[in-house]
């Protein structure tokens, strides 16, 4: 998903309710690395992340700043 101001792009986890756990992308960042179409091969993939835990409006998330903080399984 991304926000309507599209600065934040994310990935909710599969077998989770939405509202579980958010991973998520600062796109102003970084906005060439956080593309949907590259977002979207770590759908249905388990992966490691290594990131920043917080909770936003009451769910947890983890943010990470570049694609070297996230493995594939």
């Amino acid at each position: 998903g991304v926000n309507k101001a599209g600065t934040i792009r994310f990935l909710n986890f599969m077998g989770t309710k939405r509202g579980d756990l958010t991973l998520v992308f600062f796109s102003e960042r970084a906005p060439q690395d956080f593309t949907e179409e590259r977002l979207s091969t770590y759908i249905g993939k388990k992966i490691r992340v290594n990131g920043t835990v917080s909770v936003y409006d009451g769910t947890p998330q983890i943010a990470i700043d570049s694609f070297s903080q996230i493995e594939t399984l």
